[in-house]
């Protein structure tokens, strides 16, 4: 499996080369469909020992539903793959699909056999359910592996069409009862890239709200930084930040703690807090769930993998753009939405007319109290300019001489 993470890994950083690099990214294309393939395969099988229990079931008079069975089989697959690192909700949903698709093999077959649609097999021997049952025990132990899999793999936003595509290959040649919709159904949780924990974890007060502000009457300012370019005003920033003791919080994409890890790990020691800025910064309105999903979770395994924390509960939308559904749907992954009361606009750099007093004047203008400001961590790529970074110092004293004091985005928490 690392041998496959690491191929996975190369492969994201070479598309951020560009096309020129596009005949690299083979081999991570070729490892998501292998493991697409071994999934559809491992539950196929599952569906395919279910074929033979339906007709030990037909035979002997059982009943399809065995929810004392069922309950304990479902207990068991979870406290396997825990240890693993799955999450008990993924673990469970995907195993419940099995369940459920299995029994949907059962009735159909069983139903074709009592009408005599289809002709009923040779007798099979008495104890079929019990010779079936290390053939299950070793179909679930690979999905377990799979599924550890899946869960730490850096999948491709296209994942549910690859698992689709790796189904539609095997659909010539199911088991008896095994129709193309049962086995669509049985990969319904594994067809979406796993996400976060339950979203319960965010407080109620955060949700439903792209917050511009923190709610108080206190003369208090949170500093934010993005980081999505370069690194070329981080070694200022932090000196300073350290220097005056003010308290930050840097939101970062994906491929920027990628590319800069040991800067990364620099902000995280300095105790500064950490938000989620998405993988590649693209605006999320035109992006579906599952991509969402996945550009939230890849962050967070970069920032994780460079500063040895995560990003939640804070994430910020690239370019400030949302909708509604936005917000709930970044909402159910753990997230609150994080805007600004003023943006310093020095990522304009100088060759637009940008300047430090600019960007200065820019926020004592539209200070109160609880403002949010953005500020950005690199350079401005026409001119090399970091005015956020060399105004730091100025603005801090400004704030300070006009009565405020700083704080992070951690104050909505309390």
């Amino acid at each position: 499996m690392l041998a496959w993470m690491l191929v996975s890994i190369l492969a994201m950083l070479l598309a951020v080369v560009g096309p020129a690099q596009a005949t690299h990214q083979a081999p991570a294309q070729a490892t998501h469909r292998a493991l697409a393939d071994r999934i559809v395969q491992t539950v196929v099988t599952r569906l395919g020992i279910m074929t033979d229990v339906a007709h030990a079931k037909f035979v002997s008079g059982g009943p399809i539903d065995d929810p004392a069975r069922e309950a304990k089989s479902i207990d068991d697959f979870v406290a396997r793959v825990l240890p693993m690192g799955v999450p008990r909700r993924l673990a469970r949903s995907v195993i419940v699909d099995q369940f459920e698709a299995g029994k949907a093999v059962q009735r159909a077959l069983i139903a074709d056999w009592t009408s005599g649609r289809i002709a009923i097999p040779p007798a099979p021997p008495a104890d079929l359910v019990t010779e079936v049952r290390p053939r299950i025990d070793a179909a679930n132990t690979t999905l377990a592996s799979e599924l550890t899999e899946l869960w730490s793999a850096p999948l491709p936003t296209d994942w549910a069409l690859v698992l689709d595509d790796a189904a539609r290959g095997r659909s010539s040649a199911l088991p008896s009862g095994v129709t193309p919709a049962i086995l669509s159904a049985a990969l319904t949780t594994l067809r979406t890239p796993p996400g976060y924990p339950p979203a319960a974890t965010l407080p109620d007060t955060l949700r439903g709200v792209a917050w511009t502000a923190i709610p108080t009457r206190a003369r208090l300012v949170a500093l934010t930084f993005d980081a999505g370019g370069d690194a070329g005003g981080v070694d200022s920033i932090l000196r300073t930040l350290r220097k005056e003791g003010v308290p930050a919080t840097f939101f970062l994409t994906g491929r920027w703690a990628r590319q800069f890890p040991a800067e990364v790990a620099r902000i995280a020691r300095g105790g500064y807090v950490l938000g989620n800025h998405t993988d590649t910064h693209p605006s999320v309105t035109g992006l579906s769930d599952a991509q969402v999903r996945a550009q939230l979770r890849r962050t967070d395994q970069a920032v994780r993998a460079a500063a040895g924390r995560g990003t939640r509960p804070w994430f910020r939308f690239p370019y400030g753009a949302h909708t509604p559904r936005d917000i709930r749907r970044v909402n159910d992954l753990g997230y609150a939405c994080i805007q600004w009361t003023v943006d310093t606009a020095g990522w304009l750099g100088t060759s637009e007319g940008q300047s430090v007093r600019g960007v200065v004047s820019r926020v004592t203008a539209s200070m109160r109290p609880g403002a949010i400001v953005l500020m950005h961590v690199g350079a401005n790529p026409n001119d090399g300019s970091t005015l956020d970074a060399d105004a730091l110092p100025t603005l801090i004293a400004t704030l300070r001489s006009q009565g405020y004091g700083f704080t992070t985005l951690d104050a909505l928490l309390r």
